[in-house]
Protein backbone atom coordinates (compact mmCIF):
# COMPACT_ATOMS: atom_id res chain seq x y z
CA UNK A 1 0.00 0.00 0.00
CA UNK A 2 1.15 3.79 0.02
CA UNK A 3 1.18 5.93 2.63
CA UNK A 4 0.78 9.86 2.92
CA UNK A 5 1.13 11.89 5.45
CA UNK A 6 0.48 15.70 6.54
CA UNK A 7 2.28 16.74 9.76
CA UNK A 8 2.04 20.43 11.21
CA UNK A 9 5.07 20.84 13.93
CA UNK A 10 5.51 23.50 16.36
CA UNK A 11 8.60 24.80 19.23
CA UNK A 12 9.09 26.78 21.05
CA UNK A 13 12.30 27.60 23.18
CA UNK A 14 12.45 30.22 26.12
CA UNK A 15 15.46 31.67 27.74
CA UNK A 16 16.26 30.73 31.67
CA UNK A 17 14.79 34.24 32.10
CA UNK A 18 11.82 33.74 30.15
CA UNK A 19 11.88 35.85 27.19
CA UNK A 20 11.94 34.76 23.79
CA UNK A 21 14.28 32.78 22.23
CA UNK A 22 13.39 30.99 19.38
CA UNK A 23 10.06 29.02 17.16
CA UNK A 24 9.69 27.11 14.40
CA UNK A 25 6.50 26.03 12.72
CA UNK A 26 7.11 23.29 10.06
CA UNK A 27 4.49 21.61 7.75
CA UNK A 28 5.47 18.56 5.94
CA UNK A 29 3.90 15.95 3.73
CA UNK A 30 5.64 12.80 3.03
CA UNK A 31 4.59 9.56 1.21
CA UNK A 32 5.40 5.83 1.54
CA UNK A 33 5.81 3.75 -1.70
CA UNK A 34 5.00 -0.02 -1.76
CA UNK A 35 8.76 -0.52 -2.02
CA UNK A 36 9.47 1.22 1.09
CA UNK A 37 10.80 4.42 -0.48
CA UNK A 38 10.11 7.31 0.60
CA UNK A 39 9.71 10.68 -0.29
CA UNK A 40 9.04 14.11 1.82
CA UNK A 41 8.94 17.58 1.06
CA UNK A 42 8.07 20.41 4.06
CA UNK A 43 8.55 24.03 4.92
CA UNK A 44 9.46 25.78 7.61
CA UNK A 45 9.10 29.19 9.28
CA UNK A 46 11.49 30.16 11.55
CA UNK A 47 11.63 33.30 13.80
CA UNK A 48 14.48 33.64 16.02
CA UNK A 49 15.76 36.44 18.84
CA UNK A 50 19.86 36.31 18.26
CA UNK A 51 20.49 37.49 21.63
CA UNK A 52 24.36 38.45 20.59
CA UNK A 53 26.92 38.57 17.91
CA UNK A 54 26.88 35.53 15.99
CA UNK A 55 30.11 33.93 13.44
CA UNK A 56 29.06 31.27 10.39
CA UNK A 57 31.69 33.05 8.35
CA UNK A 58 35.10 32.70 10.76
CA UNK A 59 37.14 35.93 12.04
CA UNK A 60 37.46 37.27 8.49
CA UNK A 61 34.05 38.88 8.19
CA UNK A 62 32.03 40.73 10.46
CA UNK A 63 29.39 38.44 12.86
CA UNK A 64 25.41 39.02 12.30
CA UNK A 65 24.56 41.35 14.83
CA UNK A 66 22.29 40.56 17.40
CA UNK A 67 18.34 40.75 17.14
CA UNK A 68 15.35 39.20 15.62
CA UNK A 69 15.02 37.23 12.39
CA UNK A 70 12.58 35.66 10.40
CA UNK A 71 12.88 33.38 7.53
CA UNK A 72 10.90 30.86 5.58
CA UNK A 73 12.91 27.32 4.52
CA UNK A 74 11.78 24.79 2.15
CA UNK A 75 12.65 20.98 2.04
CA UNK A 76 13.02 17.89 0.04
CA UNK A 77 14.04 14.87 0.68
CA UNK A 78 14.05 11.06 -1.22
CA UNK A 79 15.17 7.45 -0.06
CA UNK A 80 15.04 4.38 -1.84
CA UNK A 81 14.05 0.46 -1.19
CA UNK A 82 15.43 -0.01 2.07
CA UNK A 83 15.38 -3.81 1.90
CA UNK A 84 17.60 -3.42 -1.00
CA UNK A 85 21.50 -4.34 -0.86
CA UNK A 86 22.16 -0.74 -2.03
CA UNK A 87 20.13 1.89 -0.65
CA UNK A 88 20.57 5.80 -1.29
CA UNK A 89 19.21 8.64 -0.39
CA UNK A 90 19.13 12.62 -0.95
CA UNK A 91 18.06 15.75 0.29
CA UNK A 92 17.93 19.47 -0.52
CA UNK A 93 16.94 22.92 1.76
CA UNK A 94 16.91 26.33 0.52
CA UNK A 95 15.65 29.94 1.95
CA UNK A 96 16.96 32.19 4.53
CA UNK A 97 19.17 32.33 7.46
CA UNK A 98 19.33 35.19 9.77
CA UNK A 99 19.79 37.95 7.35
CA UNK A 100 21.13 35.51 4.87
CA UNK A 101 20.45 33.04 2.23
CA UNK A 102 20.84 28.83 2.85
CA UNK A 103 21.32 26.15 0.27
CA UNK A 104 22.52 22.96 2.00
CA UNK A 105 22.04 19.76 0.03
CA UNK A 106 22.87 16.48 1.08
CA UNK A 107 23.58 12.31 0.39
CA UNK A 108 23.74 9.17 1.25
CA UNK A 109 24.91 5.79 0.02
CA UNK A 110 24.61 2.13 2.22
CA UNK A 111 26.00 -0.91 1.05
CA UNK A 112 24.39 -3.77 2.97
CA UNK A 113 26.55 -7.29 2.62
CA UNK A 114 24.41 -9.63 4.64
CA UNK A 115 24.93 -10.75 7.17
CA UNK A 116 28.59 -9.74 7.92
CA UNK A 117 28.55 -6.17 6.77
CA UNK A 118 27.30 -2.84 6.18
CA UNK A 119 29.23 0.42 4.28
CA UNK A 120 27.46 3.91 4.36
CA UNK A 121 28.98 7.45 2.85
CA UNK A 122 27.28 10.86 3.86
CA UNK A 123 27.58 13.80 2.10
CA UNK A 124 26.52 17.06 3.03
CA UNK A 125 27.55 21.00 1.77
CA UNK A 126 25.89 24.03 3.33
CA UNK A 127 26.60 27.27 1.32
CA UNK A 128 25.44 30.18 3.31
CA UNK A 129 25.77 33.61 1.68
CA UNK A 130 24.89 36.94 4.20
CA UNK A 131 25.14 40.46 2.83
CA UNK A 132 28.29 42.81 3.01
CA UNK A 133 29.97 43.03 5.47
CA UNK A 134 28.65 39.84 6.76
CA UNK A 135 30.68 37.33 3.98
CA UNK A 136 30.15 33.55 2.34
CA UNK A 137 31.30 30.09 3.36
CA UNK A 138 30.95 26.50 2.51
CA UNK A 139 30.61 24.07 5.09
CA UNK A 140 31.34 20.30 3.84
CA UNK A 141 30.66 16.96 5.72
CA UNK A 142 32.16 13.97 4.76
CA UNK A 143 31.27 10.75 6.87
CA UNK A 144 32.16 7.39 5.59
CA UNK A 145 31.40 4.81 8.32
CA UNK A 146 32.12 0.46 8.04
CA UNK A 147 30.40 -2.05 10.33
CA UNK A 148 32.33 -5.20 9.87
CA UNK A 149 30.98 -8.49 12.35
CA UNK A 150 33.59 -11.26 12.33
CA UNK A 151 30.83 -13.36 14.21
CA UNK A 152 28.21 -13.28 16.29
CA UNK A 153 30.40 -12.02 19.37
CA UNK A 154 33.58 -9.78 17.69
CA UNK A 155 32.40 -6.63 15.61
CA UNK A 156 34.36 -4.27 14.32
CA UNK A 157 32.94 -0.24 13.59
CA UNK A 158 35.01 2.28 12.18
CA UNK A 159 34.05 5.89 11.19
CA UNK A 160 35.92 8.87 9.50
CA UNK A 161 33.96 12.44 9.41
CA UNK A 162 36.09 15.77 7.65
CA UNK A 163 34.01 18.39 8.77
CA UNK A 164 35.17 22.24 7.34
CA UNK A 165 32.75 24.18 9.92
CA UNK A 166 35.03 22.72 13.37
CA UNK A 167 38.36 22.18 11.47
CA UNK A 168 38.51 18.53 11.93
CA UNK A 169 39.23 15.38 10.29
CA UNK A 170 37.74 12.61 13.11
CA UNK A 171 38.73 9.34 13.18
CA UNK A 172 36.78 6.66 15.17
CA UNK A 173 38.20 2.61 15.08
CA UNK A 174 36.24 0.35 17.32
CA UNK A 175 36.51 -3.11 18.63
CA UNK A 176 34.12 -5.41 20.39
CA UNK A 177 34.13 -8.33 21.75
CA UNK A 178 30.83 -9.81 23.15
CA UNK A 179 32.57 -12.84 25.53
CA UNK A 180 28.85 -13.56 27.71
CA UNK A 181 25.71 -11.74 27.45
CA UNK A 182 25.24 -8.17 28.45
CA UNK A 183 29.45 -8.05 29.05
CA UNK A 184 31.81 -6.12 26.44
CA UNK A 185 35.47 -5.52 26.24
CA UNK A 186 35.94 -2.29 23.95
CA UNK A 187 39.02 -0.98 22.11
CA UNK A 188 38.48 2.14 20.83
CA UNK A 189 41.25 4.38 18.61
CA UNK A 190 40.48 8.30 17.89
CA UNK A 191 42.31 10.19 16.11
CA UNK A 192 41.53 14.09 15.30
CA UNK A 193 43.22 16.08 12.97
CA UNK A 194 43.08 19.53 11.64
CA UNK A 195 41.27 19.95 8.18
CA UNK A 196 43.21 22.77 7.44
CA UNK A 197 46.40 22.61 7.39
CA UNK A 198 45.22 19.20 6.69
CA UNK A 199 45.94 16.20 8.40
CA UNK A 200 47.83 18.23 11.12
CA UNK A 201 47.60 16.10 14.58
CA UNK A 202 45.38 17.53 17.41
CA UNK A 203 44.67 14.87 19.71
CA UNK A 204 44.94 10.65 19.42
CA UNK A 205 44.21 8.12 22.21
CA UNK A 206 43.93 4.57 22.80
CA UNK A 207 40.74 3.58 25.22
CA UNK A 208 40.49 0.21 26.74
CA UNK A 209 36.47 -0.35 28.09
CA UNK A 210 34.86 -3.22 29.73
CA UNK A 211 31.56 -3.59 30.92
CA UNK A 212 30.22 -6.51 32.77
CA UNK A 213 26.74 -8.08 33.68
CA UNK A 214 26.37 -9.26 37.45
CA UNK A 215 23.16 -11.30 37.96
CA UNK A 216 22.05 -11.27 41.46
Amino acid sequence: FMQHRLELENFTVWNRDGSFNETNHALSWESDFRNSASFSVGMDLVHNALPFHTSFTGGVYEPIPPGYYKYVQGNAEYRTDGRRMLIAGASLRYGGFFNGTLLQAGGTLTWRVQPWGNFSLNVENASIRFPTPYGSTNLLLIAPRIEVNFSNNLFWTTFLQLNTQNNNFNVNSRLQWRFKPMSDVFLVYTDNYFSDPFLKNKSRALVFKMNYWFNL
